[in-house]
């Protein structure tokens, strides 16, 4: 127990002078009268000769003491040191990721737990302490800011729900620093599981402290579901997790199109996974879905769904500027076998007539004065020349060396360029802003190949030229030489085969058939539709916005589960897609301790000491006052108990009357 203004004892020196005045004999006028039979009380007041009476038992007096005494330890504001906020404001970071929604034995969900801790650290905040309340998740939502108004914070606490989501603390907690920076005396609280990102520094140099939630880690989950396309069907193949410490026993349940298809009792070791393949003699459209029976802490993940990919063959269409580029040629015909043709930019159409309408072209050192060629294909251009207002080159850049720039790690992971390797050249050109560049020259910079998407089309330009007529060096006569040794290394392939995954994936970049995490926000490309539409897993029919003038649109899919993209107006068939918690970090919920995040305040947030409940002030000085309150109203009803008997003697004689 704590004293904060102790100047207010001083007050207790009124006890003195109270007491003085029960103690001082009174003083009476003399008077003669005819008889003291009536006066012996008063005799008897009078016997003392000393200025001093005796201290008699008197209410009166005990309760004025005790007004007293509870005004001065009001006025000095005593307080308890109790568990809870160690400052004036408390900034609450409260983790809504999937593993929240786990139950541990049976005490509600982890975010309820978290909840109820809010709760309780609030209480400990002084009488005009301010609240702010940050859901984390798939980014930062202020749910409550610097608010004193406990009922709206409590409110707000509330609308928090469980998201189907793996959580970046990193968007959350930089603005809980922001908040924190101007707030004094300020307290940043985490409330989560564990199972998150962290940045690697904080800017903040107030207080962080990170209370650990939950204590159930026994979990299984379907962390893999997918269908590979073979002759004649498909294969399913299943894995289930075992995210727990103990071994574990679960029956697997698939369905194809809501009917029953077949089922499996697994045991799954702990910290293990169980796989399955079972063969689906299926070749038109259906819809998979498997669950995991009986119960564990995390239901959510006990689900997942599949879809089959793209039926039939891609079609490639090579324009060349050349007779034949076999470099480009024969990659291509092993990927994608009859659905490779070539024509010559002379001679030959970008779209030949009654031929399928290619999902990729390949423009090999030819463009258009205006815009790109096609309509829908994906374009794959090749030492583009000068002269294109989209795709703009200038000059050439002798003897380059490519580096990857690590923008698009999927693209650039299996690229290794050896020391021996030389280019004769490439094209010196710009990157518009809705491309990324892939690989770099290491001396001057320049873009190499980098990719995007335009109007709903995906989009690479390779700047190095392997095979043609070199313009920085004289041939007599002109003709297409080999300028790179890149098509000789193994390399090569990888790199093509690189570019075909990007490219060949199909409308909305190969949506059809991929399964995504929650929240990961998807580019829908209008082609020749009046709209896009969007059927979610519960039916939900939704139309994104789409901007005056824009060519594409974008959704962001939350619930797991099958949803289907719809091109009205068009002739592009319907795709579909799904939405799963193949989440690793958060389907293992084992809660952390400790959390290890470096603050520029000199300490480490979530260290396991930080872990432990903070020294918060609970002031006592209202109720000391309310109570003091109270009892001066009881001395003053003591006190004027005659005239209140009187009062209620006139009260009952009104209401006998007549």
């Amino acid at each position: 127990m704590g004293i904060a203004a102790p100047l207010g004892l001083l007050g207790l020196l009124l006890l003195a002078p109270v007491i003085a005045m029960y103690l001082l004999k009174r003083r009476r006028e003399e008077v003669l009268v005819s008889s003291v039979y009536l006066w012996e009380q008063v005799v008897q007041d009078i016997e003392a000769n000393a200025p001093w009476q005796r201290l008699r038992r008197n209410l009166l007096l005990l309760l004025q003491l005790l007004f007293l005494l509870l005004a001065t330890f009001g006025l000095a504001r005593p307080f308890l040191k109790t568990a809870g906020a160690t400052g004036q404001s408390l900034i609450l970071v409260i983790d809504s990721s999937i593993s929240m929604g786990a139950e541990d034995g049976g005490q509600g969900t982890r975010l309820e737990t978290a909840r109820a801790e809010a709760l309780r650290l609030m209480e400990g905040l002084p009488d005009n302490g301010r609240v702010t309340v940050i859901r984390a998740g798939d980014g930062a939502d202020i749910m409550a800011a610097n608010s004193d108004d406990l009922v709206a914070v409590r409110a707000a606490l509330a609308e928090i729900e469980p998201l189907a989501s793996d959580s970046d603390l990193g968007p959350a907690l930089t603005l809980a620093a922001a908040a924190a920076a101007r707030q004094a005396d300020s307290e940043i609280v985490i409330l989560s599981d564990g199972a998150v990102q962290l940045p690697p520094t904080l800017a903040v140099e107030r207080p962080v402290r990170f209370v650990p939630i939950g204590s159930d880690a026994n979990n299984q989950a379907i962390s893999a579901l997918n269908l590979s396309p073979r002759e004649g069907g498909y294969d399913l193949f299943v894995q289930v997790t075992n995210y727990g410490p103990v071994n574990a026993e679960r029956r697997l349940v698939v369905t194809l199109d809501d009917e029953p298809f077949t089922a499996s009792d697994l045991a799954i070791p702990a910290g293990q996974q169980t796989s399955k393949i079972f063969p689906v003699e299926r070749s038109d459209s259906f819809r998979v879905e498997a669950r995991l029976e009986g119960d564990d802490p995390l239901p959510g993940d006990d689900h997942a769904w599949a879809v089959p990919g793209p039926a039939g063959t891609r079609q490639v269409r090579l324009m060349t500027a050349s007779k034949d580029n076999r470099f480009v040629r024969v990659p291509f015909q092993i990927l994608v076998g009859d659905g490779f043709s070539q024509g010559n930019v002379l001679s030959d159409t970008v779209q030949p007539s009654g031929e399928a309408r290619a999902d990729l072209l390949i423009l090999d050192r030819w463009l258009p004065d205006q815009g790109l060629p096609g309509t829908t294909e994906n374009l794959l251009i090749l030492a583009p020349p000068a002269g294109n207002d989209v795709i703009q080159t200038s000059g050439v850049i002798t003897n380059p060396f490519p580096l990857k720039t690590g923008y698009l790690p999927g693209l650039e992971e299996n690229l290794f360029f050896e020391s021996d390797l030389f280019f004769v050249e490439a094209r010196r050109g710009e990157v518009p802003p809705w491309g990324t560049v892939v690989l770099e020259d290491s001396s001057t910079g320049a873009p190499l190949l980098w990719v995007g998407e335009q109007g709903g089309r995906r989009v690479a330009v390779l700047n190095l030229v392997l095979y043609g007529v070199p313009e920085s060096i004289t041939l007599d006569p002109p003709r297409d030489v080999v300028m790179s040794n890149l098509v000789y290394q193994p390399t090569y392939p990888v790199l093509i085969a690189s570019l075909a995954d990007y490219l060949l994936a199909g409308p909305a970049g190969g949506l059809a058939g991929r399964s995504l995490p929650p929240g990961q926000a998807i580019t829908l490309p209008l082609l020749d539709a009046d709209y896009v539409e969007v059927e979610t897993p519960g039916g939900e029919m939704i139309r994104p916005r789409l901007d005056a003038g824009a060519t594409t649109t974008s959704y962001v899919p939350l619930t797991p589960g099958i949803y289907a993209v719809r091109w009205e107006g068009s002739t592009q068939p319907a795709i579909a897609f799904t939405v799963n918690l193949f989440v690793p970090t958060e389907s293992a919920i084992a809660p952390s301790q400790s959390l290890s995040l470096a603050t520029t305040g000199g300490g480490a947030a979530g260290t396991p000491e930080s872990g432990l409940a903070g020294e918060a002030r609970l002031d006592l000085w209202q109720p000391l006052l309310l109570l003091g309150l109270i009892i001066l109203a009881l001395e003053w009803l003591v006190y004027q108990k005659d005239a209140v008997a009187r009062a209620r003697s006139w009260l009952r004689t009104r209401r006998a009357a007549p």
